[in-house]
């Protein structure tokens, strides 16, 4: 028997968030151990199975890239526009998570800890690589299943009784929780950062601005 529209997306971004909340647990041993296998599963994690789910969504219950944000650049719009509103949003939502990670630490008084993807990162050429590699997946992949997805099953669910402080408390609360290994100030930082991104995507409806916000940040971060 077939699962309805909405158990299907639920069932989609539960798999990309489980799996992201429980890689915090073993990637780094796996690259210690085996880093060829550390990046197979990264690949599997980021690029292999996301798809293969939005394949599936497509496929089987007709839901489109357009219907979870990924729509395109309106004909009254600029790309000029568009460019302009993205780098906005990649400064301030910047501005807001460095603020939330800087009072957390110095309320929470956690000790400093090393990124571990600043340990995995190669010199030269392949460190642009990978930082792009970085940046873009985490980009498409956390806002579509982290953002717009989980909106798109409330609304197939809820139709016009949205609950959007629902949709913005758990939406980030799972975000903050999936960088877990990076320490309580990043849990804090991101789940602030996953409020405003779901404030921003409830009013724009439009993911490729924060898409391409997220993938500026992540480049500078990764870099």
């Amino acid at each position: 028997m077939q699962i309805s529209k909405a158990q299907a997306i639920f069932v989609a971004c539960t798999l990309i968030i489980a799996i992201n909340v429980l890689d915090g647990f073993f990637k780094e041993p796996l690259y210690g151990y085996v880093p060829a296998l550390f990046w197979l599963f990264d690949v599997f994690k980021f690029v292999v199975l996301p798809g293969a789910l939005l394949l599936w969504l497509w496929r089987g219950y007709g839901i489109r890239p357009v219907h979870y944000g990924m729509r395109a650049v309106a004909e009254n719009e600029s790309w000029l526009h568009f460019l302009g509103l993205t780098v906005f949003l990649a400064i301030v939502l910047n501005l807001v998570y460095q603020a939330a990670f800087g009072i957390s630490w110095a309320v929470l008084r956690f000790p400093e800890t090393k990124e571990f993807y600043y340990s995995i990162r190669p010199e030269g050429w392949l460190r642009v690589a990978v930082a792009l590699y970085y940046a873009i997946t985490a980009g498409v992949v956390e806002e579509i299943f982290n953002r717009a997805l989980p909106l798109l099953y409330l609304v197939e669910r809820y139709g016009k009784a949205l609950p959007r402080a629902r949709y913005l408390l758990v939406t980030s609360l799972l975000f903050g929780i999936s960088h877990f290994e990076s320490g309580t100030p990043q849990v804090v930082a991101t789940f602030v950062f996953g409020l405003l991104a779901g404030a921003l995507y409830l009013k724009l409806r439009d993911l490729w601005p924060l898409i391409g916000a997220h993938f500026l940040i992540d480049a500078w971060v990764f870099w």
